[in-house]
């Protein structure tokens, strides 16, 4: 991510739903949006590591629903997805939630400050979950570096941290 700014990658297929995006965030100066139509689109552009955030749309010409999520996330696990849809269910929402989306917004109910919030939110909740779970393998390369100083451990706590014990 740029110093003090977000870049957005907007997938979405219908040029309506991607000029009224563009409009809710021409006023926000610290997101950079990118758009394409498609997911085999979506994901050569992902492959460039330039993307801090993923606006997808569920119904896409070559994907539909939540496999749509699936594939975004199965490439880019660490990167934030917020579904954008025009299915307004509670039920698909609550799966995408549970299948890695930060947030699930409903195209005809979404404002300026509500699709802006929810990006920034999203971005927040993905640095604090990366910062958490190093921090979580740095404690472990640490007790697994303290107790292999003392022999008490013949195995390292944490596979494939490069610590081996030595007898």
């Amino acid at each position: 991510m740029k110093p003090g700014g977000i870049d957005l990658l907007l997938v979405e297929d219908n040029p309506g739903d991607s000029r009224l995006v563009r409009e809710m965030l021409r006023g926000v100066s610290d997101i950079t949006l990118d758009g394409v139509d498609r997911l085999a689109a979506a994901e050569r552009h992902l492959a460039s590591g330039e993307v801090d955030i993923v606006l997808l749309d569920l119904g896409l010409p070559d994907s539909q629903g939540l496999d749509t999520l699936a594939r975004v996330r199965a490439h880019h696990p660490a990167l934030p997805v917020i579904v954008f849809t025009g299915l307004d269910d509670e039920d698909i929402a609550l799966e995408a939630v549970k299948a890695g989306a930060q947030d699930y917004l409903v195209k005809g109910r979404l404002d300026e400050y509500s699709l802006t919030r929810a990006i920034r939110y999203a971005v927040e909740r993905r640095r604090a979950e990366t910062s958490l779970l190093r921090l979580r393998e740095e404690q472990l390369v640490a007790a697994e570096s303290v107790r292999l100083e003392r022999g008490l451990l013949p195995s390292p706590l944490l596979a494939g941290s490069g610590v081996h014990p030595v007898t």
